[in-house]
């Protein structure tokens, strides 16, 4: 099981911190499987601007030694 946070901040105000988490209180979460996905991203903050940085906390994990994690980016 693994529960990531991302976070977001402008390239100005570098690093980002938990204070500046896009993902509400639905962050990346695989539990008692190998992948997992989530289309709605409720709650999320879903834009990014330009210069954006996102950084991408590790808030809980167990037994998992290796993630990848994927985020689809369409230009509006």
């Amino acid at each position: 099981s693994i529960v990531i946070d991302i976070w977001k901040d402008g390239y100005g105000f570098f690093p980002p911190t938990d204070g500046d988490s896009i993902t509400a209180s639905a962050p990346p979460t695989i539990s008692s499987a190998q992948k997992s996905q989530d289309i709605t991203l409720s709650g999320w903050t879903t834009y990014l601007y330009a210069n954006d940085v996102l950084a991408f906390n590790v808030d809980s994990c167990t037994s998992i030694t290796r993630v990848t994690l994927c985020l689809k980016v369409e230009k509006s």
